[in-house]
């Protein structure tokens, strides 16, 4: 504590009780923070922060928090069990982590699992994962939300080959003629609540329709049009969503999905890529030219999305993703 310390300031900072980092002022009286209120100057978070940010203090300044590492003392595991937890030093801590991973480099490196604890040390964590010697370092990586305190980069990638897509609003976005809003409310969880809410009101007042898709009626949903769909059919709603689009009404961005995803690959009968014999590319079949060409070939005249029956190649047969 630094009570000797006189002083009364507000402070410009960023909040760290998640990844969203608003904009913050701490309110520092004689050496200790008394409040936390959002940055009025900020175009991002626009002066107010969550009831989270408010409660960085008490994790500040918990008498329970952790300050040094702990060692577990009691071998055996489950429900109900005390760990036994002591605490260690950083330097007995460093030790012990580094005769573990030393031991498990000297038998068999491919044991060791790599998890990054937020997106900027992504870079770390594979850097890391190559100097123990894996043959995949990226096969044994993974990234959890630390901030968070969830799992969800782990277990997203894992469950559904998914990942948490992080998007800002910028305060000078464009007003869309609509937003659909699925899977994740912008007023109530989703990042940053703070900067989403004002920009959806804003928008709303200014003409754009807000749809919302939810099982139950959120204080969004009572603001525009809701769709109460059952619990776990959202797969079932967007694929005929996409068939509405793909089929009656036959409106897609065929550029983008030409140079811009894996639309256009070709695939054989056993689901996987046709390729190029000698560079193991992905083939894609070139509607110009008549021919299968790896989809990085410069000569390539009109990608197609569809073909004919299927693909002759000399890799076999194969039709496109976007057909299939």
């Amino acid at each position: 504590m630094t009570s000797h310390v006189k002083e009364d300031v507000w402070i410009p900072t960023t909040c760290g009780m998640c990844l969203n980092g608003c904009q913050i002022r701490a309110h520092r009286v004689d050496g200790i923070i008394t409040q936390i209120e959002g940055d009025p100057a900020s175009p991002y978070n626009r002066g107010k922060i969550c009831a989270k940010g408010h409660s960085a203090p008490m994790k500040l300044y918990d008498p329970y928090r952790v300050k040094t590492p702990l060692k577990r003392t009691n071998p055996e595991k489950g429900v109900g069990i005390d760990p036994k937890f002591v605490e260690i030093s950083w330097d007995e801590a460093m030790d012990t982590i580094a005769d573990r991973v030393r031991k498990v480099m000297e038998d068999d490196p491919d044991r060791i699992s790599v998890s990054s604890f937020d997106w900027t040390s992504t870079l770390i964590g594979a850097a890391w994962g190559l100097a123990t010697g894996t043959r995949y370092p990226f096969g044994n990586f993974t990234t959890i939300g630390s901030f968070c305190g969830e799992a969800i980069h782990t277990y997203g990638p894992l469950i559904h080959e998914g990942v948490m897509e992080l998007f800002d609003i910028a305060p000078t976005a464009p007003v869309p003629k609509m937003i659909i809003i699925l899977g994740a409310s912008l007023t109530e969880a989703n990042m940053s609540v703070m900067a989403h809410s004002k920009w959806v009101v804003e928008c709303r007042d200014r003409g754009m329709k807000i749809v919302v898709v939810d099982p139950r009626m959120t204080a969004l949903a009572a603001k525009g049009d809701w769709v109460p769909i059952r619990p776990g059919t959202d797969g079932a709603l967007l694929f005929a969503m996409s068939h509405v689009l793909l089929h009656e009404l036959n409106i897609y961005d065929s550029e983008y999905l030409k140079y811009a995803t894996n639309a256009c690959y070709l695939i054989g009968k056993d689901g996987y890529y046709v390729r190029d014999k000698e560079s193991g590319k992905p083939l894609i079949w070139d509607a110009k030219a008549g021919e299968a060409k790896t989809y990085d070939d410069e000569t390539i005249g009109d990608i197609a999305l569809e073909v004919d029956g299927c693909a002759q190649t000399s890799s076999g047969q194969g039709t496109p993703a976007f057909q299939l």
